[in-house]
């Protein structure tokens, strides 16, 4: 991520994606969000309640959703009002973050 300038995905042999990372990454920023909240179980309650918000998965210590970035702010009052102290609500924007979208997250066991 700190030195390539082009991405290339390859699935099962075939191309998924191709082009510059700084696309990719931007792409990346516009959706993919972490929350780290407390109660974190509260926090995932209402956010599958969200249209807005998508492919919501929970960890340990964070939640990660993907969300448009003009919706954010409305994110950030629904669990405002439910009572959830938000830690942060951050964009992610790294390439293994990126990679990991194509083909979903999930918590290993």
């Amino acid at each position: 991520e700190q030195i390539c300038t082009s991405l290339a995905v390859l699935n099962e042999g075939q191309l998924l994606v191709t082009g510059p990372v700084e696309t990719f990454l931007s792409e990346q920023n516009a959706s993919l969000t972490e929350l780290r909240a407390e109660p974190l179980e509260t926090a995932h309650r209402v956010l599958k309640d969200l249209d807005q918000v998508s492919e919501i998965a929970i960890y340990e210590h964070h939640l990660r959703f993907r969300v448009d970035h003009e919706n954010r702010p409305e994110v950030a009052a629904a669990l405002t009002k439910a009572k959830v102290k938000i830690y942060s609500l951050t964009p992610v924007s790294r390439l293994e973050d990126y990679f990991l979208s194509l083909f979903g997250y999930r918590e290993l066991p």
